[in-house]
């Protein structure tokens, strides 16, 4: 423990924790997909075709367009509608990983009016849930994109430990994913670090097995005494 209060491990520590991880997940037969699966191809010319013919919705043709989307949402276009994995306007704009989070270029400044247009709608469910049980936070923390987790859980009607089907809070998958600064947010936001996954895994058994040691130590220096004992 240093006078700061962080918590560190050593290399040899942090070693013994992910092998025990890795002989309990071997016992249950839990088979190892990449945090990384399911996220949204952004790579195209900014017109978001993959993300239209993937949906089948007008939203996203028009995603880097925010007139012609608040035009949409006026004419009582169904910010709603799921696509064909179950997702919504909302889980594709927060889903994106954006190449770099200072980037102002324009389909970023685009893609962030997207994101602040559908969450100050009423008529938006900020949880609606995807084929796999994400919710558009699960998505963004998902894809590491701070400015998404950073807007959604700036509304008070946001669901900070919804699970997804595999009961994945955001905090599991962004301990997978290490992006310490959403952790560091989602547990300033109340997110739980005793949440257990359908395989009985916490989100500091997550950030262990995928060696997370930056992660470890700030889940661990958030825990109070009490919390120790659990």
């Amino acid at each position: 423990m240093v006078d700061s209060g962080e918590v560190t491990i050593s290399s040899i520590e942090l070693e013994g924790i992910q092998s025990k991880e890795m002989e309990r997940r071997a016992l249950i037969n839990i088979s190892d997909t990449s945090p990384q699966q399911s996220v949204p191809d952004d790579s195209n010319d900014g017109s978001c075709s993959n993300l239209s013919q993937e949906s089948e919705s007008e939203f996203f043709k028009y995603s880097y367009d925010i007139e012609k989307m608040h035009n949409l949402l006026k004419d009582g276009a169904d910010p709603n509608r799921h696509s064909e994995l179950g997702r919504t306007a909302l889980h594709w704009a927060a889903g994106y990983r954006l190449p770099n989070q200072e980037t102002q270029d324009s389909q970023v400044l685009a893609l962030n009016s997207m994101l602040e247009l559908l969450v100050s709608d009423d008529g938006v469910d900020i949880n609606a849930k995807d084929e796999a049980g994400c919710t558009p936070l699960n998505l963004a923390c998902r894809s590491s994109n701070y400015h998404a987790v950073q807007m959604l859980l700036s509304q008070d009607k946001v669901m900070v430990d919804e699970a997804d089907n595999e009961g994945r809070t955001p905090l599991h998958t962004a301990c997978m994913q290490d992006n310490e600064e959403i952790v560091d947010l989602l547990i300033k936001n109340k997110g739980d670090f005793f949440k257990v996954t359908n395989n009985g895994e916490t989100p500091l058994c997550l950030a262990c097995f995928y060696g997370r040691d930056k992660i470890v130590g700030t889940l661990l220096s958030s825990c109070s005494d009490e919390d120790r004992k659990r």
